[in-house]
């Protein structure tokens, strides 16, 4: 009975632990044939991570450039008390007494609007 001998423990036993300390990211590059070895997997990825930043200042910069013209004032709160005295001049009493204390010219009526003299509509943009 000593020179009995199983083979059946071979196939429960454990696989042998991958010592492989790569992330799965670094498995995809060499998986894919980007790189062969392991310095090879870091200079890809450093590229990657530079391209990714590159990108990102692209995109962060373009959204937050100013835009190439200034809001128009039809876009912005007027405030009656503080229009100048040489425009208070151009509008008509009744016109200028009907006008909210804070407006935007683009809520006026268009009736307003056509009692307002022309330049003064053109500055205002409406």
């Amino acid at each position: 009975m000593e020179n009995l001998q199983f083979d059946e423990e071979l196939q429960y036993a454990r696989p042998a632990f991958n010592s492989d300390n790569r992330s799965w990211l670094a498995n995809l590059v060499i998986k894919s044939h980007l790189a062969k070895d392991n310095a090879g997997e870091q200079k890809v990825l450093v590229v990657v991570l530079g391209l990714a930043v590159f990108a990102t200042g692209i995109v962060l910069w373009s959204n937050g450039a100013p835009s190439a013209s200034p809001p128009s004032l039809s876009s912005q709160l007027i405030i009656k008390s503080e229009i100048p005295d040489s425009v208070k001049s151009e509008i008509p009493p009744d016109v200028f007494n009907s006008l909210p204390a804070e407006f935007y010219p683009k809520d006026l009526s268009q009736s307003t609007l056509e009692q307002l003299p022309s330049a003064l509509r053109q500055q205002l943009g409406v």
